[in-house]
């Protein structure tokens, strides 16, 4: 039986293995040994196989006994698992390229439609009629909208890239909570929706500030829209493990199925097209709460 590219993978030499031998050697100096090697087949293929030897006596001698194993598939499978994370991992890279690419080129004349629109709303020389300012102000909430889901969409690539900045400071979280709740109030009074702040106080706890505001800006905003017309909103603090701030949402009468919930917090998801919405801000507090920044804690 001829040998070829054999490596003795547990044993404590540094070496390429030239020969069946040479494992031996190793378990005759440790009593025992495993390694993965490559044999010849009558046929001139190659095999996989792993090789356990261990030494006992039988007889009154000491005897080598020896295990072959054929790992072919396991090693056939455990290739085509390091290619598919390889493509998957560069197909990721190219679409976070492209997300980030086509949305700062969607920024540009996008400015340019905002920009012409104040203009023609603060235009005191030439003031636009009722209904003219009305159509005016209807094309720049759609641009702050649509300049909002861009923002998003730029967050989403660059923290799949990781090279999204955090910038952890002590950070008042019932302010924070506050400012939250008074920007989705008018959304909510207009659908008879009640917020109800439970959280007073809290402890100071370390994250970056626009980011926890955002994150909770989104969840409101999505728990306001999914919340039938007279539902509550409720918001809830507590401390757990001693150091961290859990802060939860309880919405009654809610619209969505517990089945169709998870799809919510994927970029782009919807529970139907019967509601507004980018489908990017749940997608994005998910990746910014499930991100470990513990380098930037350091």
């Amino acid at each position: 039986m001829s040998l070829e590219d054999e490596s003795c993978y547990s044993c404590p030499h540094d070496h390429i293995v030239n020969g069946a031998m040479d494992g031996f050697f190793c378990a005759d100096e440790r009593g025992g040994d495993r390694f993965e090697t490559r044999h010849l087949r009558k046929d001139g293929s190659l095999i996989d196989v792993e090789v356990q030897v261990t030494i006992q006596q039988m007889g009154g001698k000491w005897r080598f006994l020896g295990y072959v194993h054929d790992i072919s598939q396991r090693n056939a499978e455990k290739a085509a698992l390091i290619r598919a994370r390889d493509e998957a991992e560069r197909a990721n890279q190219s679409k976070s390229k492209f997300l980030s690419r086509m949305s700062h080129e969607l920024r540009t004349p996008l400015n340019a439609v905002l920009g012409f629109g104040e203009l023609l709303e603060s235009d005191r020389d030439e003031p636009l009629s009722e209904t003219q300012r009305d159509n005016v102000e209807e094309i720049l909430q759609a641009g702050r909208h649509l300049l909002k889901m861009i923002d998003e969409v730029l967050d989403v690539s660059r923290l799949e890239a990781g090279q999204f900045e955090i910038h952890l400071e002590a950070v008042d979280i019932a302010p924070i909570i506050e400012r939250a709740v008074g920007q989705l109030q008018p959304v909510a009074n207009r659908r008879d929706i009640t917020i109800e702040n439970e959280v007073n106080t809290a402890p100071r706890v370390q994250a970056d500030h626009t980011r926890v505001e955002q994150v909770l800006v989104n969840l409101l905003s999505n728990a306001v829209t999914y919340t039938g017309d007279g539902g509550t909103v409720r918001l809830l603090c507590s401390v757990v493990n001693g150091d961290r701030l859990h802060i939860s949402l309880a919405v009654s009468d809610s619209e969505i199925q517990p089945e169709t919930l998870e799809g919510l917090f994927q970029i782009f998801g919807h529970v139907d097209s019967t509601y507004a919405g980018s489908g990017v801000g749940l997608a994005l507090s998910k990746s910014l709460i499930e991100t470990d920044y513990a380098e930037e804690r350091a």
